[in-house]
């Protein structure tokens, strides 16, 4: 259940680890641990012989780190009771712990968290309590551990307490999760010095809701962290409340935090007892696990990269299995060790008297083992034939071997400890694998190169070191053997190589297992350069107004590609047409505003390389037509006639001009009249 700040929010010390279940994903950290036939947790003992009212346990600070309360390197444990002393254990290393001391008594505790309050480098505690006030603890790095301090006046029904920065300020604010149709709340650090201070309290919207648990994560991916209340919306009758869980989305105003109002989260009549936040499916992003008294327990896939778009939202949620149990706790941690989050849920019934114990579950998340496909999970089996009231479950590597372990905290029990085999009995060997993809093409002349890599499902059955060999090999290649499951192959192929290569490469492992890839390199002929394309063709650079104007572009390709002519500037009374052969023409006819010159600027591609052609056509003015020639000159006058002699009759020239001038006088006087 505990401890589950989600995602990195800053360089601070409050900042979190990434979108994968910080508390239970640590518990696997640097873990060698076989990954086959299942998981398998041994029978579990006791952790300790106090049998309590455990609500809480602890094994992680808020970050997920381990709880090292004396820096030792080992695990620690602080378990939370209800009516009954808080107490704290010191790891052994060996999976059990020896009890140091109490960390409080007389309240009623039921949530924990860890963090460095007050910056001096040492972890301290803070406890949720119901009906009394919550509180925290400042340990000095030696396991030791001042009084309860109050964090705030507030005496609600606390349900869940985390430490989160939830205003990017670097230091670790307090988020209080309340029952009983209380508020929940944020407490800022206002920490000065070594003087550790709260501020007022932020409320996460004025909801007063049934609230059984609460988680923090980054959602949305804006770099601060929201809010998951989980309620229980069974009816209001004193014990229950009648609100869905709800997501409250962070936008920090002015320093402080601020949330948007709850988006609902699908729920009928349930009590949501218990939730954790973590990536499911290997995107990047947080999703969401519920589990509920007497509903079946369901996931939820967060669809903030899958919208593209990066806006946050849940999926409608997907039954975990057909189980119904009454769930109390849930966690996640890859318990198989396939790189997936698993499930694991502790379960009894409460409502009865007595309590009524009921078996743990595990549900093996089946996201790696579908290509990457899709989550869903087994069928579950049984964590142990152990049937408590477990009121909380985390995970953490106890004993340094074989995996995550087990931790249940138990109702008027002993909290129990389950220590992983590490794989199922009998121990399956499964064969070594390739974990890379080959290359499959090579070129002539140019060198190739594949960095192999492979993985033992199982080295912890063995410890063998894998052997890479190639048992079939062209002439051109050659494998270099690297370091832990390494390989390089590479090579230079000649034109002789030209087509399918074929390749097949093997890994063994000390038991005679061996694993195969086969595949194909596809050689092909070096691509020759490409020639640009070139224009053949002189441009038409002279034009006349009111005449028609023409050029016969032509251009030419090395290569035979096919070329495209455009233009790339034109006057605007010209035109050009692409006749799609490397040919084409401009053309138009200039008005008698276009006299002058133009630059012209053409451009042919051959869909890689490119020519141009720039030119400038001159336009002159059209010509004046030539003045009409001058009329003919008027013909001459007769020459007179000869003289006629005296002795001729009929008076000869003489009475000619007589008859004349006698003809002038007599249109003279006719106009006189």
């Amino acid at each position: 259940m505990k401890k589950r700040t989600a995602i990195a929010c800053g360089d601070t010390k409050a900042a979190v680890v990434p979108a994968r279940r910080p508390d239970f994903l640590a518990a696997a950290a640097g873990a060698a641990f076989a990954l086959v036939a299942g998981a398998a947790l041994g029978v579990g003992f006791d952790l300790a012989p106090e049998a309590e009212r455990t609500d809480a346990l602890l094994v992680h600070e808020f970050d997920g780190s381990r709880l090292d309360l004396t820096n030792d390197g080992l695990v620690d444990l602080v378990v939370g009771n209800a009516d009954d002393p808080s107490r704290i254990y010191f790891g052994n290393g060996d999976g059990s712990f020896r009890q140091n001391a109490e960390l409080s008594s007389g309240f009623t505790t039921s949530d924990l968290d860890a963090g460095d309050l007050n910056g001096d480098g040492f972890i301290d505690l803070v406890q949720g309590n119901r009906g009394e006030v919550n509180h925290y603890f400042l340990g000095d790095g030696g396991g030791n551990f001042t009084a309860a301090a109050t964090i705030a006046a507030e005496a609600d029904n606390t349900t869940s307490i985390e430490l989160a920065d939830m205003d990017n300020d670097g230091d670790l604010d307090v988020v209080v999760g309340n029952s009983d149709d209380q508020v929940n709340r944020v407490y800022p650090n206002a920490t000065a010095g070594s003087v550790v201070a709260f501020g007022a309290p932020v409320d996460i919207t004025a909801d007063a809701d049934f609230t059984r648990d609460l988680v923090v994560g980054d959602l949305d991916g804006d770099g601060d962290l929201d809010v998951v209340a989980a309620n229980d919306d069974r009816g209001g009758n004193g014990n229950t409340g009648t609100a869905p869980t709800k997501v409250y989305l962070n936008t920090i105003v002015s320093g402080a935090p601020s949330f948007a109002v709850g988006i609902p989260l699908a729920q009928s009549m349930e009590s949501v007892d218990d939730l954790e936040l973590g990536d499911l499916d290997n995107d990047g992003d947080l999703d969401l696990v519920k589990v509920s008294f007497s509903a079946v327990n369901r996931f939820y896939l967060n669809q903030l990269v899958e919208s593209g778009t990066n806006m946050f939202s849940f999926d409608t949620g997907t039954d975990i299995s057909a189980d119904v149990a009454h769930s109390n706790a849930v966690g996640l941690v890859d318990i198989d060790g396939d790189g997936d989050l698993d499930v694991v849920v502790g379960n009894g019934d409460t409502s009865t008297s007595p309590a009524t114990g009921e078996t743990n579950r595990l549900y093996l998340n089946r996201y790696v083992e579908s290509g990457n496909a899709m989550v869903s999970f087994d069928e579950g089996q049984d964590i142990s034939t152990d049937a408590f009231v477990t009121r909380d479950i985390t995970a953490a590597e106890l004993d340094g071997i074989n995996g995550p372990d087990i931790i249940t905290g138990e109702r008027e029990m002993a909290n129990r400890i389950y220590l992983s085999n590490g794989t199922a009995t009998p121990f399956t060997n499964v064969a070594p694998v390739f974990a890379s993809s080959p290359v499959t093409e090579g070129m002539v002349g140019a060198t190739y190169a594949y960095d192999i890599l492979v993985a033992d499902p199982d080295p912890d059955d063995t410890g063998d070191t894998l052997s890479i060999h190639a048992t079939v090999l062209p002439v051109w290649l050659s494998l270099t053997v690297g370091a832990g499951g390494t390989a390089t192959l590479t090579g230079t192929p000649t034109e002789t190589e030209i087509g399918d290569q074929f390749v097949t490469l093997t890994v063994a492992d000390g038991d005679g297992l061996i694993g195969t890839q086969d595949f194909t390199i596809a050689v092909s002929a070096p691509v020759p350069a490409n020639m640009p394309p070139e224009f053949t063709s002189t441009p038409v650079t002279d034009a006349t107004v009111d005449e028609a104007y023409s050029y016969s572009v032509t251009a030419i390709d090395a290569d035979g590609d096919t070329l495209t002519i455009e233009s790339v500037r034109l006057p605007a009374w010209l035109m050009l047409t692409d006749n799609g052969d490397g040919t084409a023409t401009l053309a138009g006819t200039p008005a008698a505003g276009d006299a002058g010159t133009d630059d012209v600027s053409l451009r042919v591609s051959d869909g890689t390389d490119i020519a141009t052609q720039s030119f400038t056509v001159t336009v002159a003015e059209a010509m004046e037509p030539p003045p009409p020639p001058p009329p003919p000159p008027p013909p001459p006058p007769p020459p007179p006639p000869p003289p006629r002699s005296n002795g001729g009759g009929g008076g000869g020239a003489l009475g000619f001009w007589w008859f004349l001038a006698l003809l002038a006088m007599f249109g003279t006087a006719r106009q006189r009249g």
